[in-house]
């Protein structure tokens, strides 16, 4: 019995071989080429005056402009946090689009506003979307359909290896052939694909990447006013609560009663809402000045408010 198509089993084998290690090299050659692409239309020098929501869609992606969106709102005394982790609209008007959309969700929803439910549900807010858009034009993101195109090309890639051993397995079954190691090499190759699924379509350019790295590198300036003596909260930095959120998300609020309130999961209990017993927001914290008020309510800017 001759071999199968001609061609030795080992010798296939390596071919087969061979042909996906170029199937896995379509979408790192393709997302290289998107780099250099958005890299001679827009430079690779960082746009040192992004905006924090630039500075979030590059670092943590929708989810994160949203939370930079509710530090500004905390921090401005529009939304105020209770113990149960719950955002709550102090009355104050906002500004801005985004801003907007996070009082409103927080007004309708009222005993399920956490900071994650409206990061979750307002990522895909019309607001979000043009921020991408702008950050996109200013060359920071890659366009998603450009990476979608890319990790096709790489799927088909794959799939095509694929349909070639499965063809040639067939072939072998069909002779009498021993096609166990072909079967091995098989069972590897279809889980190849699954790294390329998993590449986010929303990418990050060169110029993105270096804005995000000076951002980083101004995180803990302080700002120095005439004199040569800090102005602004030395915590913040030169970038502000909003900046520190945007390059760390809500871990990052300066206030730490704060940070925990906003950052936290909810712990649902038995009538006790998501609050701990292991809280700094002890009865000795409030009365000295802390975030955290007696009526259950976090103010912005560090105050008790209500």
């Amino acid at each position: 019995m001759g071999d199968t198509w001609g061609i030795p089993g080992p010798v296939f084998l390596g071919i087969f071989v061979l042909l996906l290690i170029l199937a896995g090299l379509v979408a790192p050659f393709a997302l290289r080429r998107l780099d250099r692409r958005a890299a001679a239309a827009h430079g690779e020098a960082p746009a040192l005056d992004a905006g924090v929501e630039e500075l979030a869609l590059v670092a943590g992606g929708p989810g994160r402009a949203v939370d930079v969106a509710i530090a500004r709102l905390v921090e401005a005394g529009v939304l105020r946090v209770s113990h149960d982790r719950l955002l709550a609209p102090t009355g104050r008007p906002p500004v801005g689009e985004l801003d907007e959309a996070v009082v409103d969700l927080v007004t309708t929803h009222p005993t399920a506003s956490s900071a994650g439910f409206v990061s979750a549900r307002l990522r895909g807010d019309p607001a979000v979307r043009d921020l991408e858009a702008a950050a996109r034009r200013r060359g920071l993101l890659h366009d998603p359909d450009a990476v979608a195109r890319a990790k096709r090309a790489a799927l088909i890639a794959f799939g095509l290896v694929e349909l070639l051993g499965v063809v040639r397995l067939a072939a072998g079954v069909a002779r009498g052939a021993s096609v166990t190691f072909l079967v091995v090499f098989l069972v590897v190759a279809a889980c190849l694909p699954l790294a390329v699924a998993l590449i986010p379509t929303r990418r990050v350019t060169r110029r993105g990447r270096a804005t995000l790295e000076a951002a980083r590198a101004r995180r803990f300036a302080v700002p120095v006013g005439a004199g040569g003596v800090a102005r602004g909260p030395v915590m913040a930095g030169a970038l502000g609560v909003a900046g520190l959120v945007a390059l760390g998300g809500l871990a990052m609020y300066p206030d730490p009663e704060l940070s925990a309130l906003l950052a936290a999961p909810v712990i649902t209990g038995g009538g006790g809402g998501g609050w701990d017993g292991g809280s700094s927001c002890s009865s000795s914290s409030c009365s000295s000045g802390s975030s955290c008020g007696g009526g259950g309510g976090c103010g912005g800017g560090g105050g008790c408010g209500g």
